[in-house]
């Protein structure tokens, strides 16, 4: 009988794709502050000077948004740019804050429940940001971003299986996103289909815009189906110490008799429900982050 995979593997690499923010600055939170006391009565800036704000380095840019903020807080435009400025600079706790007060007055506006969400990720937040991007989702169906940040939330929180199918549905707004499709792959792989979860990844790796991490997703994934060769072929682009380190682990694990794959639900018909510890554990191997 197929044995499910059940393994903490704490120096395997994989990883959920996305977008980080930098740390604050020293110095940064008085300025803003300075920022934010701007008179309400001044008007507030054409569409020409908000574009040219929004190509200006971190600090600056926060620095105008804080501004334009200050003058109407209740403007859902101002609020998100300013939230996205806050993000870069990694001043995540202000995000959270001014998103939900602009959400009292907008409470169906799907970015600023999406922009509330990532906030929650990136302070490892996970529970609190799935009830954000569920929001954001029900509000703005049409937003690939809403379903792939869902699926990575529900992930960290354990769900795979609805994870799975938030990132189902983010694809299929927008089959292109090779970092959702990455990322799908690798839910798959947390909950024992590494056939599918191979497949998904050799889509994804395949893409015009595939990165290193894919490829290095991929090539963790063969490795957990016991094709060595295939990957360091696709670690390629790896430090060799990397490969070296994970084809020594996967073939410790293997010659343990752990590594076994578990039966695919498109072969067995059946599906095992979030949470009972079955299929694959990738303890503290997923990063705090989220996707465009």
């Amino acid at each position: 009988m197929t044995r499910s995979l059940a393994f903490p593997l704490p120096l395997a690499s994989l990883a959920l794709l996305g977008l980080t923010a930098c740390a604050t600055a020293p110095g940064e939170g008085g300025d803003l502050a300075a920022a934010e006391t701007a008179n309400p009565d001044v008007a507030l800036a054409d569409a020409e000077t908000r574009e040219a704000a929004d190509r200006a380095p971190p600090l600056e840019r926060a620095n105008f948004w804080a501004g334009e903020y200050a003058k109407d807080p209740s403007d859902p435009e101002a609020t998100l740019r300013f939230g996205e400025a806050l993000r870069a600079i990694g001043s995540f706790d202000r995000v959270i804050e001014i998103a939900t007060q602009t959400l009292v007055l907008h409470p169906n506006n799907g970015a600023l429940h999406l922009l509330k969400g990532r906030a929650h990720m990136a302070l490892g937040q996970p529970e609190l940001a799935v009830n954000a991007f569920n929001r954001a989702s029900s509000n703005d169906p049409m937003n690939p971003a809403a379903y792939a940040n869902l699926g990575l939330a529900l992930d960290k929180v354990g769900q795979h299986r609805r994870a799975q199918s938030a990132y189902e549905r983010a694809l299929e707004i927008d089959p292109d996103r090779s970092a959702t499709r990455s990322n799908y792959g690798l839910s798959l792989a947390l909950s024992g289909s590494l056939a599918r979860a191979e497949a998904e990844l050799r889509a994804a790796a395949a893409a015009p815009d595939a990165t290193s991490t894919i490829r290095q997703n991929l090539a963790l994934v063969l490795g957990l189906r016991g094709d060595f060769d295939a990957m360091v072929e696709a670690s390629q682009d790896a430090p060799d110490a990397v490969v070296e380190q994970n084809i020594a682990v996967l073939k410790a694990l293997k010659g343990d008799g752990v590594l076994m794959e578990s039966a695919d639900r498109s072969e067995t018909g059946e599906d095992q429900e979030d949470g009972d510890g079955e299929g694959l554990s990738l303890r503290g191997a997923l990063d705090d982050i989220g996707v465009r």
